[in-house]
């Protein structure tokens, strides 16, 4: 963020599995028919952070996204086909969210906010 000609074009997904989703609150939705098309069901709710100059400031995504979700904006920004096309069992078929709902390319760019390095008592 420290180099405006670096962050004038990324989007940074950060996510990560908490196995068991202990954090959550929700239940897992409930997936019928999981056959050779949809091998998968939707799993505990994780957490996606979304730093990018064009990501919408204090937005909070309300729509249902997966980590199939990730490849499917990858397609989009970048014009690919879907891995759906070649492998049925791909998470980022048909209706996959490709969290472009997050994102206002139309707006004034998001300044950077870089983060003050700190120590702790004790790490100097």
């Amino acid at each position: 963020m420290n180099n405006a000609e670096l962050w004038a074009h990324p989007a940074i997904l950060f996510t990560w599995d908490d196995y068991g989703g202990w954090y959550d609150h929700v239940a897992p939705p409930v997936q019928y028919g999981c056959d050779t098309t949809h091998p998968y069901g939707l799993g505990f709710r994780l957490p996606l952070l979304i730093m990018s100059p064009y990501a919408k400031p204090g937005y909070v995504m309300h729509g249902v996204a997966h980590q199939g979700s990730i490849p499917k904006f990858i397609e989009r920004v970048y014009g690919l086909p879907s891995l759906h096309a070649t492998d049925s069992a791909a998470q980022d078929g048909d209706g996959t969210n490709d969290l472009m709902d997050a994102f206002d390319f139309t707006q004034q760019p998001n300044a950077p906010l870089p983060l003050q390095s700190r120590f702790c008592i004790g790490q100097r």
